[in-house]
């Protein structure tokens, strides 16, 4: 709210920045913030802020209560400014002052401050701004217009504050108004909002400088050595090697086999490729996938439509870093990749084809779930088959290729020379 700032009319004290003018101003605005009306209210407050035995003090106490020049505040506004009248600057354009109005701008980072400090006393953030505006209003005298200024600052309001406020006011005089009763608890909860935003956002810069000053060496993967060929015919009952090419699989399921699935590794070129090896990873590989899980739980979007927009987002910025990538070389234990809203978090025993943890871990017994993305559920297979206890010593036990978003090959193609599945 607007203080009233001591006033001595003495122009040889350089301490004494305001005019005569500037304090008529602050009285104005602080009587009509406070709808003090009565005049012998309003002069006994001018006569508290004048100081003691000052020229303005001597003034205004040589004036005798019946003078015309006290029968109304403007009778009295306009002598007191004229006695103690200096040369000032001339008044600023209504042009230039509308513009000023319409930059006018406040962001919940200034709210979060709670306070500022206006003339040695404490007030609140959202409270002093609507002072500043309110005295921009008077000084353009254009409290009872709307125009074009107004929906400019109208628009140029944080979303929150847009909605706090309703729709856009007649006049600013209603804008004023409505700005200076908002309830607190409103702009708490967006405050709190914004802080909880610039925490996650910390967070995951830490650990994104994490990342950046570590270093995994690569692990190059080699096929095993091809066994004997089996004689035609071979005796009944015979199983194929784990990962060897089945039915219609050919080459590619071989291929598919052979290659190892440390997260996301090569895949066979044909339909083969479902069946994968396995490795243990190492103490370093899983302390990196901690730090990358840590991020992408951080970053998780809320299970809402701002947050599905959000998630959206998300895999888009993540294709930006990483599609560039061959999938034969992309490693999810090192990408991570964003989570689906409303999923379980990886490594806690939930399903990796849909993200719930309720489910039974086994691929396609979603009960009619929607699917993650391929991507997640492998970065999913990834963690848990990693950082779960009892699956430290398994490898990736699940990796599926898709031809088309939302379609497995698995469940395009049964039993068209399917590898041997990881589970």
């Amino acid at each position: 709210m607007t203080t009233i700032p001591d006033f001595s009319g003495d122009r040889l004290d350089p301490d004494k920045k305001i005019t005569a003018v500037g304090f008529m101003r602050k009285c104005g605005l602080y009587f009509r913030e406070r709808e003090i009306d009565d005049l012998e209210r309003q002069l006994l407050d001018v006569e508290g802020h004048l100081d003691p035995d000052s020229p303005a003090d001597r003034w205004f106490k040589s004036i005798p209560d019946a003078d015309p020049r006290k029968s109304s505040w403007a009778a009295f506004k306009g002598a007191f400014e004229t006695r103690f009248q200096v040369a000032a600057p001339p008044p600023k354009p209504t042009a230039q002052l509308q513009a000023a109005l319409a930059g006018m701008r406040i962001s919940v980072e200034e709210l979060a401050k709670d306070t500022v400090v206006v003339n040695g006393t404490r007030v609140p953030v959202l409270r002093d701004f609507t002072t500043r505006v309110n005295e921009l209003v008077t000084e353009a005298n254009v409290g009872s217009e709307q125009g074009a200024a107004l929906w400019l600052f109208y628009q140029g309001l944080e979303p929150w504050l847009r909605v706090a406020v309703g729709a856009i006011p007649a006049t600013w005089d209603d804008m004023i108004t409505t700005l200076s009763g908002i309830p607190q608890h409103v702009i708490d909860a967006a405050v709190a909002a914004h802080r909880e935003k610039v925490r996650v956002d910390n967070k995951m810069n830490d650990v994104l400088r994490k990342l950046e000053g570590m270093r995994v060496a690569p692990v190059v993967y080699q096929a095993p050595a091809p066994g004997p060929t089996p004689a035609a015919g071979g005796a009944a009952g015979a199983v194929p090697p784990r990962g060897a090419a089945t039915g219609g699989g050919g080459t590619g399921g071989a291929a598919g086999g052979a290659a190892q699935a440390g997260g996301g590794g090569a895949r066979g070129g044909g339909r083969g490729g479902g069946g994968f090896g396995r490795r243990v990873p190492t103490e370093a590989e899983k302390a990196a996938l901690r730090v990358v899980l840590a991020g992408s739980i951080a970053r998780r979007a809320p299970s809402t439509p701002e947050g599905r927009v959000q998630y959206a987002a998300q895999r888009a910025e993540w294709e930006t870093r990483n599609g560039n990538v061959p999938a034969a070389t992309l490693d999810v234990s090192v990408t991570g990749y964003p989570l689906t809203p409303g999923t379980a978090d990886p490594a806690t025993g939930e399903c990796w084809d849909c993200g719930i943890r309720e489910l039974p871990v086994h691929r396609g017994d979603c009960r009619g779930r929607e699917k993650v993305p391929s991507l997640e559920r492998r970065f999913r297979a990834v963690c848990g088959s990693w950082l779960l206890p009892e699956r430290n010593a398994a490898g990736v036990n699940v990796v599926e290729e898709e031809d088309s978003p939302g379609v497995p090959w698995y469940g395009a193609e049964e039993g068209g020379g399917n590898g041997q599945a990881g589970f």
